[in-house]
């Protein structure tokens, strides 16, 4: 059995579906609406929608050209900016091991050289 969390973790995987939830935190809007601003197909955000909507994330009053909103806003802004600080922080230890393994990397080469001239003399 799968928690909750991980569909919303699947879903909120997916950049058109961030930029959809993020969309409609700003402000409820019909989906043609959001597809136009978006910069995507009536076809793709028909499919974000629905999932969307099955995961519960997202709701409308009626079927075509309703509105649609984020059903517990607030709770999904901290949400997001949770995932924002998270992402940000693993990319830093991203960062600094990336960094101590280039260091580490130039010392081992720097030893090969050294060792190499050593060999010559």
């Amino acid at each position: 059995m799968t928690a909750p969390a991980d569909r919303l973790f699947t879903l909120l995987g997916d950049d058109t579906a961030r930029a959809c939830v993020r969309g409609l935190l700003e402000r409820p809007r019909p989906q043609t609406e959001l597809a136009l601003e978006l910069g995507i197909t009536q076809s793709v955000a028909s499919r974000v929608i629905t999932l969307l909507k099955m995961a519960g994330l997202v709701e409308a009053d009626g079927l075509r050209g309703a509105v649609l909103r984020v059903r517990a806003p607030e709770a999904t802004r901290q949400a997001l900016l949770a995932l924002d600080h998270l992402a940000d922080e693993l990319l830093g230890l991203d960062l600094t091991a990336q960094t101590q393994r280039t260091h580490d990397d130039r010392r081992l080469l720097v030893d090969s050289a050294d060792d190499a001239d050593e060999h010559a003399s």
